[in-house]
């Protein structure tokens, strides 16, 4: 347009080695959503690190999902006299905005209010009245991209401060919004696809009466279908389950772990066995899920060959020799119940020994009891 200023240019952006690592550790949060037990989670971790990055003094996270909470706050936003007034915001901000408006006529995804909104223009606002003045969310800046699939078609993260003026548009807070702005547009892709698959896949899990829970690699659990809450409302206080399904999901997930898919826990009501697998699930950014049951053993565990073998990494016929050394048979007696050789059974018999951390075959027993009451009473661990 003929007479209008020209565009400030962007400040030049000088970050140290500690400003590169906060600003490395909020993308990590921002592109991250199934590392957290839910939406609000990352939403709240993401609105922090955003806001420890910026230097503001509050961050709100707008995600008008169904079935979710509408906004997350963060810093100033956490204060218990502001609950009425969050949620008016949420509900009526977009129609009394001004800054809002301006910016979707603009086609700004990436903003600072007062490149887009004069001050003495803002202050004549409703929004500024009832919203700004009432917080002392004074100045404000934000990142927004669009969610077709959601109710309102935005998502939006801002940063807000309690003194006006203190974000300059093309300054630190904007030019640090910028380089977060492809991180955040990718986490909110992956938390929309996320909570459209785990509402899905959460629904057909209520339906099965075997219990079983859903986790995320780091063994955070994301969901438990009702048999599943009520063994977890059962394992009282003690924290075995929850460490279990921590430890399976981690030995299933990280390429530095040897996989062991079945673990023996004690819980108040009888002993259970957990095993876990993993899902496929193209549309999480880790690519999978970890899938556990729980169901209760059959007998003691010198009795549970699939216990044995992903606890002390044995194969499924040294499992099943360690059962019979444990027992007391000799090689001959192993090698006919299992039908091979008395070589075979020597051969595997020595492995187990190995394994089990044990000079002879009448410690085998006793290793397995020691190692077991040293877990309290849950899975073995390797002597």
């Amino acid at each position: 347009r003929a007479g209008a200023p020209a565009p400030r240019a962007p400040m030049p952006l000088q970050l140290s080695d500690s400003d590169l690592k906060a600003l490395t550790a909020t993308m990590r949060v921002l592109v991250a959503p199934t590392s957290f037990g839910d939406l609000a989670a990352w939403r709240k971790a993401s609105a922090e690190a955003v806001m420890r990055l910026t230097g503001a003094d509050g961050a709100g996270f707008t995600l008008p999902v169904p079935g979710t909470v509408g906004i997350v706050g963060a810093g100033c936003f956490e204060e218990p006299a502001r609950d009425r007034l969050l949620a008016t915001y949420q509900q009526s901000y977009h129609q009394r905005s001004l800054v809002e408006l301006r910016r979707l006529a603009l086609r700004r995804s990436l903003w600072v209010r007062r490149a887009l909104t004069g001050r003495r223009e803002l202050e004549a606002t409703q929004y500024f009245q009832e919203w700004c003045r009432p917080t002392e969310t004074l100045d404000s800046a934000g990142m927004a991209t669009p969610a077709p699939a959601v109710v309102g078609g935005e998502v939006l993260l801002h940063v807000t401060a309690l003194r006006p003026n203190r974000f300059d548009p093309g300054g630190r807070a904007e030019a640090l919004l910028g380089l977060l702005q492809p991180a955040f547009e990718a986490g909110v892709r992956a938390a929309l696809l996320m909570h459209r698959w785990m509402g899905e896949f959460e629904s057909s899990l209520d339906l099965i009466p075997e219990a079983l829970i859903l986790a995320s690699d780091s063994g955070q659990v994301l969901h438990a279908n009702p048999p599943a809450v009520r063994v977890l409302q059962a394992s009282g206080g003690t924290g075995d389950l929850a460490r279990s399904v921590e430890a399976l999901a981690v030995s299933l997930t990280s390429p530095r772990s040897l996989p062991y898919p079945v673990r023996e826990i004690r819980l108040p009501d009888g002993t259970a066995v957990l095993r876990a697998s993993l899902i496929e699930a193209e549309s999480l950014p880790s690519g999978h899920v970890v899938l556990i049951s729980i169901g209760r053993a059959a007998g003691p565990l010198a009795d549970n060959p699939a216990v044995l073998a992903a606890t002390f990494g044995l194969t499924r016929r040294e499992a099943q020799v360690a059962i019979r050394l444990s027992a007391g048979d000799r090689n001959s007696e192993i090698a006919a119940a299992l039908g091979v050789t008395e070589y075979t059974a020597r051969r595997h018999t020595e492995a187990v020994l190995r394994k089990l951390g044990v000079r002879s075959r009448s410690a085998v027993a006793s290793a397995i009891g020691r190692s077991r009451r040293a877990n309290g009473g849950g899975a073995p661990q390797r002597s």
